[in-house]
């Protein structure tokens, strides 16, 4: 798994394509439901800026792994993905982030924004 930098090491994916009702929950409770519970640090979406806050995502989410091998997992597991219940016919597209996260380092604060 290559960031945009060469880099085999990612563990920051950018989820795109996402229905714009899609909330950081829904992400989380898919995530968890797909056995990735406690394996991702990070699940965030922006929303437009903090003056002028969207009641829709912006279409994609930033979700951190605790490492490559998760990340390797959620690959396989999330490409093309499509959320149920939503009226959106939207597939799920994956890349690495250009910014990485560094979960796997030990006593590493939380990062509550990639």
């Amino acid at each position: 798994l290559a960031d945009n930098s060469g880099n085999k090491e990612a563990t920051t994916f950018m989820l795109a394509n996402l229905p714009y009702r899609v909330t950081e929950k829904d992400i989380a409770i898919v995530l968890d439901s797909m056995g990735f519970e406690g394996a991702y640090h990070v699940c965030n979406m922006p929303n437009g800026n903090k003056k002028k806050p969207r009641k829709t995502n912006l279409g994609y989410a930033f979700i951190c792994f605790a490492s490559t091998e998760y990340a390797a997992a959620f690959v396989d597991a999330f490409g093309d993905f499509h959320f149920e219940g939503s009226a959106s016919k939207k597939q799920c597209t994956l890349k690495p982030a250009l910014k990485q996260c560094r979960m796997a380092v030990p006593n590493m604060a939380p990062r509550p924004q990639l």
